[in-house]
């Protein structure tokens, strides 16, 4: 199944090391466009492994990654 979820690049991660990690979990982005109930926003698609993958490696080796309320988010954006 893929799912497309609101994304926000965290301010203390370079833009390039966040482009590395989703071409590393082959995690499409998209931006919406201004005529969307989200105009400005990022969104981006993959499977419910490859988001977790991401997501907890974007964290960084000290967080601990709430994968079960994680995946309870992600449920929530079911597109395929």
């Amino acid at each position: 199944m893929i799912y497309e979820i609101p994304f926000a690049y965290p301010s203390d991660t370079p833009v390039t090391e966040v482009f590395n990690l989703l071409k590393k979990f082959s995690i499409g982005i998209n931006a919406q466009a201004s005529w969307s109930p989200h105009p400005g926003e990022f969104f981006i698609e993959g499977t419910m492994e490859n988001l977790i993958e991401f997501h907890r490696e974007l964290d960084g080796p000290a967080q601990s990654f709430p994968v079960d309320e994680f995946k309870e988010y992600v449920r929530n954006y079911k597109l395929v």
